[in-house]
């Protein structure tokens, strides 16, 4: 295996960094057999990077074969021509998707392809279906400026959720369910069997509240407590939609550091248009449960009267622990702090934390925050959490409904606000909700992870623009 890759370093005219750890030997009652462990990484430009899922239906499957001598040992000056090729159709945007051959061969590759999006294809090939480690498959919208006699077509991609190669045809959900059973007691499905249809509520607001002071360059404050972790992913997406924006970090050491904190704190409130809680785990979600260490910080006094101060006409958000906050403090939904708030976000009902990319709906656009979208419109939006299930009374659940405060609800990738499609188990599948004014509004979704070569991968809308619409509002 050494001499291999020395071979290969060689041909293809690159170095290798080097190291040595043993992984063999004995260690107590651990035999360890001779074991070689190679890795590699190249560098390129993040913009160029692509997934391996197919992107759409009626493309094209092509084949990167490298030929092999008989000794198995591949043609590196093909290689190194069919590479360099490759990377110039890849940097002119004409590859979606690609995957490299592995152990499983062909069938298996193609597998991997297709599940991703639920994707099918039709594979036409004499090459063996479990050999030809190394080649690549791709896939591409059109072969024009393609040369296809070093990337023959094999296939196409189609709606017909079915994987066939020649004669062999297999249903993706089984290919689904295959891949997912053999680790399923370790990483639990989120999926709800139940499809009964959530309410939903497209709510077209007459009214927007307008500020009544207009500001340049309205000031943001993000406050930072021990747990927080989204704070600079907000503040630069604050700062690129034409705000200024302070961080404020809550120290909380002693009991000096403390009183300081919360005079300096509520100072700050008084003076900020917009009151910002970024995404984190604060105090470690502890004690018993997400955001409540916050939400004691902000019941304080002092600064419960800055808040309300702010609120004469500036607006608040709160983003996935941001958001907890705001529901724990009964900002969200009632508009002001209260003691005993009929409204939670609890724990997940799989048990455990959930990151993966949601589809959301736009269901209302009662709120400035809500300017730049449209009622109805899909975003698929990062998520990342153990406690973002929203659970209320039914009719408190009925009100916000009725009342428009829904504006953001879990749907599945047709649309339909199924139970099954909520990843959290969140009642009425809620994943953002506002105030009765619209002036304060909390998600579980993580928006303000968007940007340059972010999500470049996954289709659909990504961008909200609500922090645009947060400055538009002043302005």
């Amino acid at each position: 295996a050494l001499l291999g890759a020395l071979v290969a370093q060689k041909n293809l005219g690159i170095g290798a960094i080097g190291g040595k750890d043993s992984m063999s030997g004995t260690f107590g009652d651990l035999h360890v057999p001779p074991t070689f462990i190679s890795f590699a990484c190249s560098l390129g430009w993040a913009k160029n990077c692509i997934s391996a899922s197919f992107k759409s239906t009626n493309s094209y499957i092509l084949q990167l074969h490298i030929p092999r001598d008989r000794y198995n040992m591949p043609d590196f000056e093909y290689l190194k021509k069919a590479y360099k090729l490759l990377e110039g159709y890849i940097k002119a945007g004409l590859i979606t998707s690609s995957y490299t051959i592995g152990y499983g061969g062909l069938s298996y590759a193609v597998a991997q392809m297709c599940i991703g999006n639920k994707i099918g294809c039709l594979i036409k090939t004499t090459a063996p279906l479990v050999e030809n480690f190394g080649d690549i498959l791709l896939e591409v919208q059109s072969t024009k400026q393609i040369n296809v006699g070093i990337f023959p077509i094999i296939g196409v991609t189609r709606s017909i959720p079915t994987l066939t190669i020649n004669k062999f045809s297999f249903e993706l959900d089984n290919i689904i369910k295959a891949t997912d059973s053999t680790l399923a007691e370790v990483f639990k499905s989120f999926e709800n069997k139940d499809t009964t249809l959530s309410p939903l509520n497209l709510y077209k607001t007459k009214n927007i509240y307008v500020s009544k002071n207009k500001v340049a360059k309205p000031k943001v404050l993000i406050p930072v407590f021990p747990g927080t972790n989204c704070e600079y992913d907000m503040q630069k997406s604050f700062e690129k939609a034409g705000a200024e924006v302070k961080q404020l970090v809550f120290l909380n050491q002693n009991s000096s550091q403390i009183q300081e904190a919360t005079q300096a704190l509520a100072k700050e409130i008084r003076e900020a248009h917009i009151l910002a809680f970024a995404g984190g785990f604060s105090a470690g979600d502890e004690p018993d449960g997400s955001g409540k260490f916050i939400a004691t910080v902000f019941r304080n006094e002092l600064i419960a009267e800055a808040v309300e101060y702010q609120l004469r006409d500036g607006l608040i958000i709160g983003i996935c622990n941001g958001f907890q906050v705001l529901v724990k403090l009964g900002l969200l939904p009632n508009g002001q702090i209260i003691q005993d708030p009929k409204c939670t976000l609890t724990f997940n009902t799989i048990g455990k934390h959930i990151s993966t990319i949601a589809n959301t709906m736009i269901t209302s656009d009662r709120s400035p925050w809500l300017s730049n979208v449209n009622l109805g419109e899909c975003y698929n939006i990062p998520i990342s959490h153990g406690e973002g299930r929203f659970v209320a009374p039914t009719e408190t659940l009925d009100k916000l409904l009725s009342n428009g405060q829904i504006f953001s609800q879990y749907v599945d990738l047709s649309g339909h606000p199924y139970v099954g499609s909520s990843p959290n188990g969140s009642l009425y599948n809620i994943e953002g909700i506002v105030s009765e004014n619209g002036r304060i509004l909390g998600k579980m979704g993580h928006s303000e992870r968007f940007g340059n070569n972010v999500l470049q991968n996954i289709c659909g809308k990504k961008n909200q623009k609500l922090f645009e619409a947060g400055v538009l509002y002043f302005k």
